[in-house]
């Protein structure tokens, strides 16, 4: 009796641990998906109507675009190799890449989407910057005021310069007072203004020209959404910083809108842009 009462027992035990193996398998199959969306290219004779794993043609029938937005889990082999990917990371590992093996273009990417540095011979793009005024005139508030970049560069010979921030050591100490020391031979060259670019908000920017004393001599201009610096393609992604998105460092000449001579410092560097290298491009 006790015999069978122990095996019993013991089947009892490996139906527990066979269920529970079971459920944590389908719990893992849960959890294990597929990218949602990618784009892919069809073979010739499947976008022909022959039927592949679901087929060429529609539910209705009727035949599917040569590029289409498939997932992956639904769509047949197209020389795009798939994994399965965790819906909660850490907790599976992923077994292969994504790998496009018929390099085609993706019809979804715009030009648009891919922002290109500006060039010399180029037209600077119309975006807002702002500008805080410590005195009421020429239509101005004081406090921040909005300017239309192409409005302001309209007709003027303009030197513009980008630093990552107001207040930091190098451009505080060096790019800022370069061009408030030279102001008056830039002039000499032609130049009706010169302005400062920097992602800060309007406040920093009136605060760092009191403390550059600039007034009158160099326009301290906020871009504080980075708008003007990622149309021109001079961003900088300072996110590992604590800084967010910020400026490049960079100087250039620009005559009635059009950019006419273009200087991006390196990574950390500080060499091209100051004022004394415009006094040779002016």
């Amino acid at each position: 009796m006790r015999t069978v009462s122990a095996w019993l027992m013991l089947a009892a035990e490996l139906l527990r641990l066979a269920a529970a193996g079971m459920f944590d398998w389908f719990r893992q199959r849960r959890d294990l998906v597929f990218e949602p969306v990618v784009i892919v290219r069809r073979p010739t004779a499947l976008r022909r109507g022959r039927r592949m794993g679901g087929g060429g043609r529609g539910r209705r029938g009727e035949l599917r675009s040569p590029w289409e937005r498939a997932p992956l889990d639904r769509a047949p082999w197209d020389g795009i190799e798939r994994r399965k990917t965790p819906r909660h990371p850490g907790r599976h590992t992923v077994p292969m890449q994504v790998t496009d093996y018929n390099a085609g273009p993706d019809p979804t990417l715009t030009t648009e989407s891919r922002t290109m540095t500006i060039k010399v011979g180029e037209s600077v793009p119309d975006a807002t910057l702002f500008e805080y005024r410590e005195t009421e005139g020429e239509g101005c508030s004081i406090g921040p005021n909005a300017f239309k970049v192409a409005d302001l560069l309209k007709g003027k010979k303009v030197v513009i310069f980008g630093l990552p921030g107001a207040f930091t050591p190098t451009c505080s100490a060096q790019h800022v007072p370069g061009y408030v020391k030279h102001v008056d031979a830039l002039r000499g060259k032609g130049i009706d203004e010169i302005w400062c670019v920097s992602v800060n908000d309007a406040f920093v920017m009136g605060a760092w020209a009191r403390d550059q004393q600039s007034a009158g001599k160099v326009r301290m201009m906020a871009d504080g959404s980075a708008e003007f610096s990622r149309k021109i393609g001079l961003e900088l992604d300072l996110t590992a910083r604590g800084m967010g998105i910020r400026s490049q460092r960079y100087s250039m000449l620009v005559d009635n809108g059009v950019v006419k001579a273009l200087n991006i410092e390196a990574p950390g560097k500080f060499e091209v842009s100051g004022a004394e290298k415009m006094l040779e491009q002016a």
